[in-house]
């Protein structure tokens, strides 16, 4: 049968289950493009560029990646049992309902951060909590594939839900972008911010309830669930565990799976804050960047699945990795200018007269780190003060010594400027700044390519392999699982890429506090070439024969 000559009945399911792409996928733009530098900020104003925590010396990036690996975690250890659960009872839709809750109503509940003691703790365990229902109900979300379409349509309905994803996530981000431009310069914007983050929520819980009326509760089980029944679900996934030999080309799937997901999803979910911590990337062109990419991912997912019809969904999916780690490489060498004309520094005072100084703008510096400056001047408020110059000369002497983001210029008889050694364009301080500084030197700055352009480079080609490789990654999964045990084996897959997701933002984190954040990316490329590797031992259609046996 073709795809087009399903009945009405089935095209309708097929519409529902791919909406909740549509539904979800607001959280999943805005945990890259605002929810991270909004963090970023809260973190920097309550502590600073770094704190020690566990004995490590973390950065807001590298704190924003043990929240993920939080939330990861929970999901590893609930996400098998729950699966397993789910397919004895077939609830697999009322846990899809039960987890958009939680997911939803957390992100609702990050509006009200700065109304705590500490506000970035609150808007932090609102993100896990929201992460966690994000990631539950994909798992469930995914789990209903198998049901929803025959086999030999998975490549092109998983595609054509992450195409509704990347449109409906891309859709909300550009209202949220428009919304943010036009409040960019007025006193609200933070109030906007979190309207804007809490937002997501609406959208999420309200576009599922398409989901939920037209995707049947597949019934194959009329159980109800007791103590007896969780115990046997236990059982069942050490069982599972146990004999997953028995589905070896599935087995080496998830093994391979493990390792390239692993820097991909981290790579994606410490995107945002490593933009805006490390490179010094604006909100705005945050936004940007991750709205590109969602309406590029959308033709690349379908792209890809014409590419897996014409030589193979598994070399399709090696085209896509191949794709990422010359993108992260690529992204290793971005590098912001260095300040040159006065207005391009975030602390700008001109003399008003002989010997007195004027504050005009102070940009892009935390709270904490302003409060610093206030306090080694002995003042309040610095901004539109009149400053001696010997007030001057203790912040080129401060700036110049100590570990700072900012910049400084001053214009008249002084006519200074100096850069904080943690300024954003101080790449020396990397392992890799030879890298980076060719780079800089040779494209950047002769083609004038300042950071938020090459952002935004990065994103338009990033789209193309994100669609491809999460796509496809689904369906090969999808063609090799037994259907009626669905649940509990995209419970392993969630399991999996769970996994991942806790190891790799915790070696981001180990390696970012050990070395810095650029030798910790350029970690996760070995991870994606093992996965390339192993994905040369996966018989698809072996692993289809023994699905079916």
């Amino acid at each position: 049968m073709e795809f087009q000559n399903l009945s009405k009945e089935r095209k309708k399911i097929i519409h529902g289950w791919c909406m909740y792409d549509w539904a979800n996928s607001g959280f999943a733009t805005t945990i890259v493009a605002i929810v991270p530098i909004y963090f970023i900020a809260l973190f920097q104003d309550k502590f600073g560029d770094t704190v020690n925590f566990l004995g490590l010396n973390l950065s807001g990036s590298s704190m924003w990646s043990l929240a993920i690996a939080l939330s990861a975690a929970i999901i590893m250890l609930t996400g098998p049992i729950l699966g397993a659960l789910a397919d004895k009872t077939s609830t697999k839709k009322k846990m899809l309902v039960i987890y958009t809750a939680i997911g939803s109503i957390a992100t609702m509940l990050m509006f009200f951060a700065p109304y705590f003691s500490n506000p970035w703790a609150w808007f932090l365990g609102c993100f896990v909590t929201a992460n966690v229902g994000f990631i539950g109900g994909t798992a469930f979300y995914n789990a209903l594939l198998p049901h929803v379409v025959a086999p030999q349509f998975l490549d092109k309905v998983s595609a054509r839900g992450f195409a509704y994803g990347y449109i409906g996530g891309g859709l909300l981000l550009l209202i949220h972008l428009a919304i943010v431009v036009t409040y960019t310069n007025s006193d609200s914007l933070d109030l906007i911010t979190r309207a804007c983050i809490a937002s997501v929520g609406f959208w999420w819980i309200g576009w599922s309830i398409l989901t939920f009326k037209l995707v049947p509760e597949f019934r194959e089980n009329n159980k109800t669930v007791n103590e007896n029944m969780i115990s046997e679900s236990f059982k069942k996934v050490l069982k599972t565990i146990k004999n997953i030999s028995r589905y070896k080309m599935l087995g080496i799937y998830l093994i391979a799976y493990f390792f390239f997901t692993d820097g991909i999803a981290t790579v994606l979910s410490v995107a945002g804050a490593f933009g805006a911590d490390v490179l010094g990337v604006s909100l705005l062109s945050n936004m940007a960047t991750i709205l590109i990419v969602q309406f590029i991912a959308a033709p690349g997912a379908l792209l890809f699945s014409k590419l897996a019809d014409i030589i193979s969904a598994k070399k399709a999916l090696i085209v896509a990795l191949m794709g990422w780690i010359a993108l992260t490489i690529f992204a290793l060498s971005f590098a912001p200018m260095v300040p040159q004309e006065f207005n391009e520094f975030d602390i700008q005072i001109t003399e008003s007269n002989i010997g007195t100084f004027t504050l005009q703008e102070f940009e892009n510096i935390s709270d904490a780190e302003q409060k610093k400056l206030e306090s080694l001047l002995n003042k309040k408020m610095i901004i539109n003060l009149e400053l001696s110059k010997s007030d001057i000369n203790v912040l080129l002497r401060e700036i110049n010594n100590s570990n700072y983001k900012a910049s400084i210029a001053i214009s008249g008889s002084i006519n200074e400027k100096r850069i904080g050694e943690l300024h954003p364009s101080n790449i020396d301080r990397y392992k890799l700044s030879w890298w980076s500084n060719f780079i800089r030197n040779n494209v950047w700055i002769p083609f004038g390519i300042n950071i938020d352009i090459q952002w935004l480079i990065l994103g338009s080609c990033l789209g193309i392999f994100m669609g491809g490789s999460q796509a496809l990654a689904r369906s090969i999964f999808a063609y090799m699982v037994p259907k009626q045990e669905s649940a509990e084996f995209f419970g392993f897959f969630a399991l999996i890429g769970r996994t991942a997701t806790i190891i790799g933002p915790l070696s981001y984190a180990i390696f970012a506090s050990k070395w810095d954040s650029k030798i910790a990316i350029l970690s996760l490329l070995i991870l994606m070439i093992i996965g390339i590797f192993l994905l040369k031992f996966v018989n698809i259609e072996k692993g289809r024969k023994m699905a079916e046996k």
